[in-house]
């Protein structure tokens, strides 16, 4: 005989582990202006969409969003952070 308690608590999903979440803090340690970024898979929106890569012009770490200037076009647009991931850092990333 199996307690209630003991089901219960087999049947809840298993929590994924903290490193994801510091794989994300670590990837906005590198969001500087001039670092290659590109939009992670499944994120399609009106102004950018998955795999697009692009420079990030200016960033804003309080509302933790950016600009991005994507290749091929003229003018720099809104993203938010959660949707990029760093390609390339900048060049001052790399200098050291």
């Amino acid at each position: 005989p199996t307690s209630l308690g003991a089901a219960m608590t087999a049947v809840q999903p298993h929590k994924r582990s903290n490193s994801s979440s510091s794989d994300q803090a670590a990837q906005q340690q590198l969001f500087k202006p001039g670092c290659r970024v590109r939009v992670l898979r499944g994120r399609n929106f009106q102004n950018f969409s998955e795999r697009e890569e692009g420079e990030l012009v200016d960033l804003d770490e309080e509302c933790r969003n950016c600009r991005v200037l994507f290749d091929g076009r003229c003018e720099a647009v809104q993203v938010a952070l959660k949707h990029l991931r760093v390609v390339i850092p900048s060049q001052q990333e790399a200098d050291g």
